[in-house]
């Protein structure tokens, strides 16, 4: 239930402040939530589920993967509910000179301003029904393990763009 996850997290963040976290390259993190998600949700939502696309570049961070994996599929699974029919799900990987940043970003119909500033709360949703509203509050608090944020933005398309930057690191010599 949520209190159950919301100690989890907690518990989470608590334990991965005190440890070292590996280094993680986060594109095949992304390509394999995308992996696992793409029949879950075509299950779930039926044959009008969206569309997943990849655009992924390698992307170093030091970072739990698993914690990341949990992340980003609550991000898309987030960005689906809210979709409709034929429409696409776009999961980027890139880095800057600063940041490792996984997007998520949806041509659906987008969130109104009030609901983009309060969308990081714990237990806030708009989907009628569901009880969690803890996907966005997940990411944010995995992102901040990593020196990182999270930030929800109009996507370029209409929809909805989640950006979860996390402090960059150096690629590993091959």
């Amino acid at each position: 239930d949520g209190v159950a996850m919301a100690e989890s997290m907690r518990d989470y963040l608590c334990r991965s402040r005190s440890r070292e976290l590996p280094l993680t390259d986060l594109a095949p993190v992304v390509s394999h939530v995308a992996e696992l998600l793409t029949p879950i949700l075509q299950g779930t939502l039926g044959p009008g589920c969206p569309r997943l696309t990849l655009d992924l570049a390698p992307s170093f961070t030091h970072a739990d993967p698993g914690e990341v994996h949990r992340a980003v599929t609550a991000l898309v699974y987030n960005a689906a509910r809210q979709c409709g029919p034929r429409n696409t799900i776009t999961l980027r990987t890139r880095a800057d000179a600063r940041r490792a940043c996984i997007e998520v970003e949806d041509d659906g119909p987008g969130l109104p301003e009030d609901v983009l500033r309060q969308a990081k709360a714990p237990f806030y949703t708009t989907l009628p029904g569901t009880l969690d509203g803890l996907g966005l509050a997940i990411a944010d608090g995995v992102a901040r393990v990593s020196d990182g944020s999270l930030s929800i933005r109009p996507g370029s398309q209409g929809g909805t763009r989640i950006i979860m930057a996390l402090s960059l690191a150096s690629q590993p010599n091959p």
